[in-house]
């Protein structure tokens, strides 16, 4: 588990991001209207350590036996521009990111461009963080840090292997709390949130990274 320091300024951009750049994520199943999200998306050229931010991504697509809720769908979302405040906070994280991967010998730097996807996800509660149930993304690695935690029951994390034992379990609670996960060794869960207070909003906003092979 990790917890990458932000300042104060990184704090605001980020709350501003979540309350006013998010879109009601269309790819749920009817009647299921707790999800907003942006996304970004950066090739990675591991031997000069260089992330090059993609304008145009192609879409996000899951096979159907990892996503059995949007597995086999075109998906877009709303992309934010390269030009967008948080674009800076993004590079920060997946840097850092990167380089605990190569540390941990998950990736090396040979081989060719890889792509890292950013999505910024708001789960309203109640609500479903992992819909789709215990589950891998189709990833090489991914991480989950945490932005805003509102009035919320429930948000904890569980990995297990292929056995379905467990191997951890953690909440994550403060601001950027964080966690890396090899996602060909490990499947993850989140568990349901719902609100302390029942007249109150809630909500769970988290920044995900995915590193995935080029597409």
């Amino acid at each position: 588990m990790l917890n990458l320091e932000a300042g104060g300024g990184d704090l605001s951009i980020l709350r501003d991001l979540f309350e006013s750049d998010l879109e009601r994520d269309r790819w749920l199943p009817a009647g299921h209207d707790y999800r907003s999200r942006a996304y970004q998306c950066f090739f990675v050229d591991r031997k000069r350590s260089r992330l090059e931010f993609v304008t145009e991504p192609p879409p996000y697509v899951q096979a159907a036996d990892i996503n059995p809720v949007a597995g086999g769908l075109k998906r877009t979302f709303r992309t934010l521009p390269d030009t967008h405040p948080v674009t800076e906070i993004a590079r920060r994280l997946a840097n850092s990111f990167i380089a605990l991967l190569l540390s941990g010998g998950i990736v090396s730097r040979a081989g060719e461009s890889l792509m890292l996807d950013v999505h910024y996800i708001r789960i309203s509660a109640p609500g479903k963080p992992c819909p789709e149930g215990v589950h891998r993304d189709g990833l090489i690695a991914g991480s989950v840090h945490l932005v805003g935690l509102q009035n919320v029951r429930g948000g904890q994390t569980h990995f297990t292997d292929d056995a379905g034992r467990s191997c951890r379990s953690l909440r994550l609670d403060r601001f950027l709390d964080s966690v890396v996960f090899d996602d060909r060794r490990l499947l993850h869960y989140t568990d349901d949130i719902s609100r302390i207070d029942p007249n109150t909003d809630g909500h769970r906003d988290v920044l995900l990274l995915g590193l995935r092979k080029r597409s």
